[in-house]
């Protein structure tokens, strides 16, 4: 596309000699050059310069519509949660999204245009994330521009709960057990153990063995009976105390017999 630019010399001040020129792009153009020549009041005409031919970007970058707009605070978390979104893009170009907290990739994906998408903050990757303030973002990009929508979130849990995700089966009666737990659990903090040897019953019996972890010693089962076989499952639960000192679990070792 060739465009005349006439430059006029109205005086000898160079700063009355326009220099440069600016259009908008309209979308659709594949690429763009311009010619350009000076005369002055005497009608005389200089020769005719030519621009290199530039490449126009057409591209639109995609669009992310979520459940949360950009930049809303999702509030208080203590939980794991999750946020739906999907993606668009007007030029049907290949998307890869990326989802983040603070910066660090949760997953990255090759997003197809217009289904739904969910951040899902749970698990692990919410138990890794630290009480305080965060940054939730969602990245699209089509490989030449790309869109970020932002939502931030605070995270406060006082209290943790630990227990086997299924309960260990034994052949014979479990009329004992040992258990430690290390980690930092502060000394106001309400900390409980408790244990139970017919952990695949209905409603199976929890027994109190707080002091002999604490202690280092060996918890006697007063329970003698398994409707559906004897198996052992622990339950560690701690909640901050008066002093709001935090702690953590490390581990949970031990046996039974």
């Amino acid at each position: 596309l060739g465009i005349d630019i006439l430059v006029k010399k109205v005086s000898t001040n160079i700063d009355n000699i326009k220099l440069s020129f600016a259009e908008p792009i309209t979308k659709g153009w594949g690429t763009v050059a311009y010619r350009v020549r000076a005369f002055d009041s005497l009608g005389a005409c200089s020769e005719y310069v030519t621009s290199a031919v530039r490449t126009v970007n057409n591209n639109t970058a995609p669009v992310i519509t979520c459940s949360s707009p950009n930049g809303s605070d999702l509030g208080l978390q203590n939980d794991g949660f999750s946020v739906v979104y999907s993606v668009s893009d007007v030029d049907g170009d290949s998307v890869t999204v990326t989802e983040a907290v603070d910066g660090v990739p949760l997953r990255t994906l090759h997003a197809v245009l217009g289904e739904s998408y969910a951040v899902e903050l749970t698990g692990l990757d919410f138990m890794r994330v630290l009480n305080g303030a965060h940054t939730l973002t969602i990245t699209a990009s089509d490989g030449i521009a790309s869109t970020v929508h932002t939502l931030t979130f605070s995270k406060l849990v006082t209290a943790a709960s630990v227990t086997l995700e299924a309960p260990m089966p034994a052949d014979a009666p479990i009329t004992l057990c040992v258990l430690s737990v290390a980690g930092s659990i502060p000394l106001d903090a309400d900390y409980s153990v408790k244990v139970t040897n017919n952990g695949n019953d209905p409603e199976p019996v929890w027994e109190d063995c707080t002091a002999a972890v604490k202690n280092g010693v060996n918890h006697v089962f007063a329970n003698e009976t398994a409707e559906n076989g004897f198996a052992f499952n622990f339950r560690v639960e701690v909640e901050r105390g008066a002093s709001g000192l935090g702690g953590y679990i490390t581990s949970v070792q031990g046996g039974f017999q």
